[in-house]
């Protein structure tokens, strides 16, 4: 089984490269992904019979377009589950009165538009610890999708972190790597109580961390392997991953799939986004398709899976 997700992140707490400024909710990164990419990705999705679920930041789903578009998400099967609320990007290091802000708002706002239960969650940078564990059991979700263990991505994500650290202006800051979640188990599981990294006799909370390959160096987090792989490996290293897994937890990104025309040519391209914005989207396309002929492979929501795992 695939469970296929979106980080929607429209840029939010990610640097400029040109202005070297932080990114807040703007409206020059949100609505392209809202009225572009979103309604041509969901055709998409239903056209190659593909579900997954959605992680919005839900500071962005503001006015009624974009509610109704998260109100579509869910008509067309998928799932709707929190990003936080700005993806702040030392988002484990958040005080109390903040953690609770981007936990708990997060979930009433987009439960609000959606018209149905946020069950997930997804930390920015897949930045978890103890404290957040606690703060999602505490305002109700279900299960957090938010280890990462890949040992090149975070190291990957130490050596940027400095860099922009030496850099940065205007408060611009970099994401931090947990250790816990380097040794946390590669399958769903319930957390034990005080250590998120360890299964264990935790609340009935589950964790759903993100699949990894080649020994737990690679992610299965589509960006991460278009600038760590070969082209002609990817689409490899992902039936692979689908292969010798129960549950493939794959991630994407929205900027992954925003073509060259959505965008404003004078605008400023968030960090991560430039890296990106040169890779051909018709391949990434491709590599979706494929998963979904893969034989008997079918796509599941991480919800049901979250289910599963702790009943």
């Amino acid at each position: 089984m695939v469970y296929l997700s979106m980080d929607v992140d429209c840029g939010v707490g990610d640097a400029v490269g040109s202005e070297q400024g932080v990114l807040g909710v703007e409206e020059r990164y949100v609505t392209p992904t809202f009225e572009r990419m979103l309604p041509r990705f969901l055709d998409f999705a239903a056209e190659n019979g593909i579900v997954l679920t959605f992680f919005l930041v839900a500071g962005t789903v503001d006015g009624p377009a974009r509610r109704a578009m998260v109100r579509r998400i869910v008509e067309a099967g998928h799932e709707v589950a929190s990003h936080s609320m700005s993806h702040p990007k030392a988002f484990g290091l958040l005080d109390d009165a903040a953690l609770h802000t981007e936990v708990v708002d997060s979930k009433h706002r987009l439960e609000d538009a959606a018209g149905t239960e946020v069950a997930g969650f997804r930390a920015p940078g897949f930045y978890i610890n103890d404290r957040v564990l606690d703060a999602l059991i505490a305002a109700g979700y279900r299960y957090s999708s938010s280890v990462n263990s890949a040992l090149g991505y975070n190291l990957a994500k130490i050596v940027v972190g400095m860099a922009a650290n030496v850099f940065r202006r205007d408060g611009a800051t970099s994401y931090h790597v947990e250790p816990g979640a380097l040794v946390a188990p590669h399958h769903p599981y319930r957390p034990a109580r005080g250590r998120f990294w360890r299964a264990g006799d935790g609340p009935p909370f589950c964790e759903i961390p993100v699949s990894t390959g080649f020994a737990r160096t690679l992610p299965g987090v589509t960006f991460a392997l278009d600038t760590m792989l070969p082209a002609r490996l990817r689409q490899r290293f992902l039936e692979r991953l689908v292969d010798r897994s129960k549950a493939a937890n794959i991630v994407l990104h929205d900027f992954e799939l925003l073509e060259d025309g959505d965008m404003d040519p004078h605008t400023a391209l968030p960090r991560t986004t430039a890296m990106l914005w040169h890779h051909p989207r018709e391949l990434k396309r491709e590599q979706l398709v494929a998963l979904a002929r893969g034989g008997t492979r079918r796509f599941g929501l991480l919800r049901d899976l979250a289910v599963a795992s702790t009943n």
